[in-house]
């Protein structure tokens, strides 16, 4: 039994709306929020999974064998996020600072 191809234009019809649900919404997911979009995204695509770009700033959603941001299909370089590595952000929410960690055991 072989895997199907996610359908590229269901992903980008759903970012989209996601993208559209907020005025900020790109602006939140791309500084603030990477990692809380890429978690909206595995709730719709179960074989999501997160990466993180090159200079370690931004996460990024796998989906089959494209990259996707708030933005839509991410075509920067990634990097895979090891189980034994740790990575740890700092967030705004409601004004404060907020140190949140990605650990692989949570995917």
């Amino acid at each position: 039994m072989t895997k199907t191809q996610p359908d590229h234009s269901e992903i980008l019809k759903f970012i989209k709306t996601v993208r559209d649900s907020f005025d900020d919404a790109p602006v939140v997911y791309t500084y603030w929020a990477c990692y809380w979009f890429y978690t909206i995204l595995k709730s719709v695509y179960p074989e999501a999974y997160a990466m993180e770009t090159e200079n370690e700033q931004h996460i990024v959603t796998c989906i089959g064998d494209r990259f996707y941001d708030v933005d839509g299909e991410f075509l920067g370089c990634v990097k895979s996020i090891t189980p034994e590595k740790e990575i740890y952000r700092t967030s705004v929410h409601r004004g404060q600072r907020v140190e949140y960690m990605l650990m692989k055991k949570y995917w």
